[in-house]
């Protein structure tokens, strides 16, 4: 018992008993935070069937705090949980729900971090917005895109009747290098877009894309010469404005 290595080997021992003995055997609770744990909305088919639909939400996830033997909270997740909110019923404007949450059966929970959810409900709407070609990336002097021909002038977009009044036109962004001096058609994505250019996301589309059949043309500045008469008069002095080149 005198020998110091020995004294460390039976102290690393103990202390390892006792460790696994608390662990093991006491098996002590403990408190665990579950974080981004995601809202299921449910009977959204209801609201549709009333002409409503989901505007806007103030959460989509949120957190839990659990307690329970450390073998127990050490193994759950978050999908382990159900957090739900039912959306039947709800009216047009602000809605205030109750969240409800299913839980394994070896823990319990402390607390929440919220137990309500704000829906924001509006009117669904169908409304046909034109489509908009944009050529990009068209840096050519001599060429131009020309687009001959779109499958669909408009486009049936639906939602949120305060998103889709928003929406000027759906935008079909087509790259001027894939534009060949063959007739060709392209398949475009359509983007809604407000007045600004921005995009205007939460609404469906009855189609996300279209086909443009383009060609590249060629074109050419030349002078413009415009024979102006009847500049002289005796009362009245005129002044003409004219561009001096045309592009063809």
């Amino acid at each position: 018992m005198k020998s110091n290595r020995f004294n460390v080997i039976l102290s690393l021992v103990a202390a390892i008993a006792l460790w696994a003995y608390v662990l093991g055997g006491l098996n002590p609770s403990t408190t665990q935070v579950i974080r981004n744990i995601p809202i299921t909305f449910t009977n959204e088919a209801s609201l549709t069937e009333n002409g409503l639909v989901v505007l806007e939400k103030n959460l989509e996830s949120i957190n839990i705090t659990i307690s329970g033997k450390r073998s127990a909270t050490s193994k759950v997740k978050a999908e382990n949980f159900k957090v739900m909110a039912d959306l039947e019923g709800l009216k047009n404007g602000e809605n205030v729900i109750r969240l409800s949450v299913e839980k394994p059966d070896e823990v319990s929970i402390e607390s929440v971090s919220s137990e309500k959810v704000t829906v924001t409900i509006d009117n669904l709407v169908s409304v046909d917005k034109t489509v908009k070609p944009i050529i990009t990336n068209d840096t050519s002097d001599d060429t131009e895109p020309a687009i001959v021909q779109l499958s669909r002038e408009k486009v049936t977009v639906s939602g949120a009747e305060s998103l889709v009044n928003q929406i000027q036109y759906l935008a079909a962004y087509i790259d001027a290098s894939k534009v060949s001096n063959q007739m060709k058609a392209l398949t475009v994505e359509l983007i809604p877009e407000d007045k600004n250019g921005e995009k205007v996301d939460g609404v469906k589309l009855s189609q996300k894309s279209i086909s443009v059949t383009t060609i590249t043309m060629s074109k050419k500045t030349v002078p413009l010469s415009v024979p102006i008469s009847g500049q002289d008069h005796s009362i009245l002095e005129r002044e003409v404005s004219v561009p001096k080149t045309i592009t063809i």
